[in-house]
């Protein structure tokens, strides 16, 4: 995604920050604080916009794919975000000589879900602005409306496995591999449902 392009530069800048010194933490990406919430709102209204647009000449079984392939994307975007962290945890546990704590990484992604937090509200927004239109079409059985909603908790899951790490490096890794790959199972699982319409 565009918006996301300078996202493991400012990941190493925030990180080696951090780990070279444990007071304040300094972001240097050429935007003020404000300026980067300032630019993230704004993208966060044209990300809702356009996700409105779309469902607006989109039939029922549209709207459900629109919705798996946003869970698909932004979840996959997620975890490749949290191994970019996981690679700069790795990098502090060396150039430290001794294992970063993950409330210290806690930190370091939580200076970065600030500036985005608009962003990934609209995202959370989007999916669940999708799932109450496809409910009200009534066009699908509960049997997919209960795979359509697992699929969302999985998303949620997801962003509480990358955003929050906990335990060590190697853990927070095998926790990402574990979502990525409960995600790919349900996305298929979704897929073939939705086939059979």
């Amino acid at each position: 995604m565009n918006c996301y392009q300078p996202m493991r530069l400012l990941v190493t800048l925030v990180v080696g920050g951090l780990l070279l010194s444990c007071s304040a933490i300094k972001i240097e990406t050429g935007q003020t604080q404000e300026e980067a919430v300032q630019s993230a709102e704004a993208r966060a209204k044209q990300i809702r916009s356009d996700w409105a647009n779309r469902f607006q000449q989109a039939t029922p079984l549209e709207m459900a794919r629109l919705v798996s392939r946003h869970v698909d994307s932004v979840s996959a975007w997620y975890v490749a975000f949290g191994f970019d962290v996981a690679d700069q945890w790795h990098e502090g546990n060396t150039g430290r000589g001794e294992k970063v704590p993950d409330r210290e990484m806690r930190e370091v992604v939580a200076v970065w879900t600030e500036r985005q937090q608009p962003i990934l509200v609209a995202y959370e927004d989007n999916l669940e602005y999708g799932l109450e239109q496809i409910k009200e079409t009534g066009y699908f059985g509960q049997d997919l409306l209960d795979l359509l909603s697992e699929f969302a908790d999985q998303y949620y899951k997801v962003y509480s496995a990358v955003f929050y790490p906990s335990g060590s490096v190697e853990e927070y890794e095998e926790t990402l591999n574990r979502v990525r790959l409960e995600t790919e199972s349900l996305s298929i699982r979704l897929k073939t449902e939705l086939d059979r319409y």
